[in-house]
């Protein structure tokens, strides 16, 4: 009866609070898994190319120098900088190309170099994973709470409203982002006006 009482009359505003950093620890947890399948796979992929890198050149030494030849000491050196070298590589054309555009028919060239770069891809994707992990300081998350507490209160919010409840434009942005990222928060757009809403469509019975 007295835990009835206490749900009964508890804050919103710690619901949402305590809601939140549940919510991150379970987004975080789940960046990091993924973070870390992806660099097993990408160790994998990488010591594959190892290993075929280093038949093909165990075969051209038995071929040049004999049965008794064995491939040159540097070439664990060399395959290092060339790795390396081919992820930054890959990295700037990325960053300089953007999405790449699909195409029906690929050359035989295009479809070697995907192979070639599918690894360095795979090794840039362990950051990209990690860069989803999400932290608001104390203050950024009371601001979220008290934001969520609002929608919750009036059914949704115009976009526009939100620097009342967040007046700092960089927490503002970090706080809808983290907040989209998580699913708790859901942005629509209706009659040129763009609203905010709690995720999952709990606040379409409190639209008018």
């Amino acid at each position: 009866m007295a835990i009835s009482r206490k749900l009964a009359v508890e804050d919103p505003q710690a619901r949402h609070l305590r809601a939140l950093r549940r919510a991150f620890a379970e987004h975080n947890r789940l960046v990091l898994l993924v973070a870390l399948l992806t660099l097993l796979v990408t160790a994998a992929l990488w010591y594959l190319l190892f290993a075929l890198v280093y038949w093909l050149a165990l075969i051209m030494s038995v071929l040049i120098h004999g049965l008794d030849a064995r491939p040159p000491e540097y070439l664990p050196t060399l395959f290092i900088y060339s790795a390396g070298l081919l992820v930054l590589l890959t990295w700037i054309a990325h960053k300089r190309m953007g999405r790449e555009i699909v195409k029906d028919e690929k050359s035989a060239f295009e479809i070697a170099s995907e192979f070639l770069l599918a690894v360095p891809r795979a090794t840039l994707a362990v950051w990209g994973n990690l860069s989803a992990w999400q932290r608001l300081n104390e203050t950024e998350l009371a601001q979220a709470a008290d934001l969520l507490t609002r929608i919750e209160r009036e059914g949704r919010l115009p976009l526009h409203n939100v620097p009342l409840e967040i007046p700092e434009p960089e927490s503002r942005m970090r706080i809808l982002l983290a907040l989209q990222l998580v699913e708790m928060l859901h942005v629509s757009r209706m009659e040129g006006t763009a609203w905010l809403s709690l995720a999952g469509g709990k606040q379409i019975a409190g639209r008018k």
